[in-house]
């Protein structure tokens, strides 16, 4: 058995390294984690302190969406976070960040519809949309701008991708966005 699990665990790295992986995580997503990924992230990849501030206020926003709508929940120190999962990639002239997370179908239609106007709009059009949002907040304490923010800031579409799970009214939310280093 130990064989198996050193096996799987170098497979896993060999796919990593392939795959230029700078930084994963998998688990919930509590104010410490943010915490020690993003200073870890902040403190290494940088060429000029521009490029810094999108990426860490991106890889922030993704996480920060995961710890609030994730369908799957845990309990820290009495207080409930959200689990998913968060790969950053180094592609050579850019970064491509990916995160994850269970949502309902109910969340899954409503997501994947603001992402279609979201990739629709122009800046001008982003940033208005993100004033008129931010006016209108939400019970979760936010104005649901982290997807506008996250394409104002990368300059690029958002990739959305939804796969089953075995719940039958839940799916397998992954987003992802590129963001080039020059």
């Amino acid at each position: 058995m130990s064989e198996l699990i050193h096996n799987n665990t170098l497979d896993i790295f060999n796919t990593m390294f392939e795959n230029f992986v700078v930084a994963s995580y998998v688990g919930p997503i509590d104010s410490d984690i943010l915490t020690l990924l993003g200073e870890n992230i902040e403190l290494t990849l940088w060429e000029s302190e521009t490029q810094r501030r999108r990426f860490f206020k991106i890889f922030i926003e993704l996480a920060h969406n995961i710890a609030l709508y994730s369908e799957e929940r845990c309990i820290i120190s009495g207080k409930e976070y959200g689990e998913g999962t968060f790969i950053i990639n180094d592609y050579g002239d850019y970064f491509l960040f990916s995160a994850g997370n269970v949502v309902s179908d109910v969340a899954k239609k409503d997501l994947w519809e603001r992402c279609e106007e979201i990739n629709n709009l122009d800046r001008i059009e982003l940033r208005a949309l993100k004033r008129i949002k931010r006016k209108k907040g939400n019970q979760k304490g936010g104005g649901n701008i982290g997807l506008i923010q996250v394409a104002l800031l990368s300059k690029n579409p958002i990739e959305v991708k939804f796969f089953p799970t075995e719940e039958s009214n839940k799916s397998f939310y992954l987003v992802s966005v590129r963001l080039e280093k020059g």
